[in-house]
């Protein structure tokens, strides 16, 4: 596949978003799940349509009466990686419950997965059209708990408390006994950091764009030539700040009284991306999509750093193009954010965070490489004594 192809394909794929009705998802929900919902309320989503689904008492499945319904996007469906990850997570619910991850729910017929036909608005430069598509669908049971994001700002040492459970996440997922896909594909990944270029048209910033050209050039320079030296295994590839959930701590400190704004992590939720990648790219996303959730940004993320080797320690190569990962994510986060958004106008959840989006960059590139490593380094010692 040429580039321009490949631009062409993601143009047509990152715009498949399911057309329903709160009426359409009640039908599915009481035709796949004989579920009678007495609530439903969409969450913000970037290509799926993810519901909170909440029933009568003892009108649910055993014991649960509240429950997240998806709906995938018919592009996603149609690579066929959705059973693997479907697999992934009963496996992990079943292995590794200790990790609060989205547990699927089988449906009536006894299956963790349905495949729907339903309409689905397309998109390209060159036109918009509805067609009806087959979706995957599943229901999820509901993790308590709100998005990092939704809680922010949060204490810096929190963040140690997020690391450990990604470390813990990371060593689970090596576990799964059978081969996983890679996604080369996916313009989300962390190796298409060189392909920003073909988007460079949608920054109307000067200042900006040679930022973007620089972070593109370092990447080139610094991490192509040794990535394939680094270790490989399942990621979950899309740790951010919004599918990672934490509930308050009701921990006690010395005075017997609640420590203040202290939280624990209740789940990981959206294992959409969840393919076979570098290992390191599992700590370089949260590093980057964190910093928005402290008032002490590069704290914060020494502090989840520090965490996260306590349980899967990185190597030193890895370590060194760590600095050049996270900036890697910023400006696809930041670049694509303003291309998505250029198609999907009414979506404001694509571009809500591109001013702090772009002031955050600015002051982590504007910490000099060797004070970033004294401070990583700091945290981590603080850690293992």
């Amino acid at each position: 596949m040429t580039d321009n192809e490949s631009v062409n394909k993601v143009k047509l794929r990152r715009s498949c978003k399911p057309l329903l009705s709160i009426d359409d998802v009640k039908v599915l929900l009481q035709r796949l799940f004989g579920l009678r919902a007495s609530e439903i309320q969409e969450f913000p989503s970037y290509y799926d349509r993810i519901y909170y689904v909440k029933t009568d008492p003892n009108q649910g499945i055993g014991e649960q009466n509240e429950f997240s319904f998806k709906v995938l996007n018919s592009e996603f469906t149609a690579e066929g990686a959705v059973e693997t990850q479907t697999d992934i997570l009963d496996f992990l619910q079943s292995t590794f419950p200790e990790l609060k991850c989205q547990a699927p729910l089988l449906n009536k017929n006894n299956s963790l997965l349905s495949y729907e036909p339903i309409k689905t608005k397309l998109e390209s430069v060159e036109e918009v059209c509805r067609l009806t598509t087959v979706t995957a669908v599943r229901l999820f049971s509901f993790l308590p708990g709100k998005p990092l994001l939704k809680l922010a700002p949060l204490p810096p040492p929190f963040f140690q408390k997020v690391g450990k459970h990604l470390g813990n996440l990371q060593n689970a997922l090596q576990k799964y006994p059978y081969d996983v896909r890679e996604d080369s594909d996916n313009i989300w990944c962390l190796d298409k950091v060189p392909h920003l270029k073909h988007y460079l048209w949608v920054i109307n910033d000067a200042k900006k764009l040679r930022i973007v050209e620089d972070v593109i050039s370092e990447y080139e320079r610094k991490v192509i030539p040794v990535r394939g030296e680094f270790r490989r295994g399942v990621v979950h590839q899309d740790c951010n700040h919004s599918n990672i959930l934490a509930v308050p701590s009701l921990e006690v400190n010395a005075k017997k009284s609640q420590t203040p704004r202290d939280y624990n992590v209740s789940g990981i939720i959206d294992f959409d991306f969840t393919a076979t990648s570098f290992l390191v790219y599992e700590i370089a996303i949260p590093m980057m999509y964190l910093m928005f959730c402290s008032d002490e940004p590069l704290e914060a993320t020494a502090n989840l750093l520090a965490g996260f080797e306590s349980r899967a320690p990185l190597q030193e190569k890895e370590r060194g193009v760590l600095r050049v990962l996270i900036a890697g994510r910023f400006i696809q986060s930041l670049v694509l954010g303003l291309y998505f958004a250029s198609l999907n106008p009414d979506n404001s959840y694509i571009s809500e965070s591109q001013v702090e989006g772009w002031n955050l960059l600015e002051l982590f590139l504007n910490q000099s490489e060797d004070d970033q490593l004294k401070l990583w380094g700091k945290f981590r010692r603080n850690v293992f004594v």
